[in-house]
């Protein structure tokens, strides 16, 4: 087997096993040697590995921590509107409108029924 059908390129990143760093792959050698830690793998051993990543957001940035103050601290008023709850045989409904798809499409209509608290969206 070449050196060349060793290296997975078709794969996505390949992480250092010591350390978790990103490995560069060199086509010139069966060996690749982490940058970060200098801990070397058999390009062999990594041939149909399966890499699966994570990300968790353990800390609240600052900004998202001020926006919520921020609406908390703001009194909301919510805009009433003549619909038919589908739960409950109110004919009030709140409503709120936001643009959630492109601009080029329609947006998209949050209700809330006053009387038994239902919630449902329409895009228009």
């Amino acid at each position: 087997m070449s050196v060349q059908n060793l290296i997975p390129f078709h794969t996505s990143a390949v992480f250092c096993s010591n350390c978790g760093m990103m490995l560069a792959l060199e086509s010139h050698t069966p060996v690749a040697t982490c940058r970060f830690c200098r801990h070397q793998t058999q390009l062999r051993d990594l041939v149909d590995t399966e890499v699966v990543t994570k990300k968790e957001l353990t800390q609240r940035k600052e900004w998202m921590e001020n926006s919520q103050t921020e609406q908390k601290k703001q009194k909301v008023t919510k805009v009433v509107v003549e619909e038919d709850c589908p739960e409950c045989d109110s004919k009030q409904m709140y409503y709120e409108t936001r643009q959630m798809r492109s601009a080029d499409e329609g947006q998209t209509v949050f209700y809330e029924c006053v009387k038994c608290g239902h919630k449902f969206s329409v895009n228009t």
